[in-house]
């Protein structure tokens, strides 16, 4: 019997190492944020149940304060940081 695959696989291929990888997908998380802030930069990112919505352009705003907080506490590309927050937008 042929095995169901449930989710969608095109664009997907399987290299020589047996790793799946998506076709014609940015390369990395930042770029693809960028990419939405640029085409929808009003659009909701997130919206927390009974609280604060944010959208793209706001958590790219956010982001960006947040990263020039560590470059300014001397945390450098590559540096592994570890950062405990709830579960919510603030």
């Amino acid at each position: 019997m042929p095995l169901i695959q449930p989710f969608d696989q095109s664009g997907v291929i399987r290299s020589a190492d047996g790793i799946a990888r998506y076709q014609n997908r940015r390369q990395s998380l930042v770029e693809m944020l960028r990419a939405a802030v640029e085409s929808h930069p009003g659009g909701e990112f997130v919206v927390e149940v009974g609280g604060e919505r944010l959208t793209y352009r706001q958590f790219w705003d956010r982001s960006a304060r947040v990263a020039g907080g560590l470059r300014a506490a001397g945390i450098e590309r590559g540096d592994r940081v570890a950062i405990r927050l709830g579960n919510g937008v603030n």
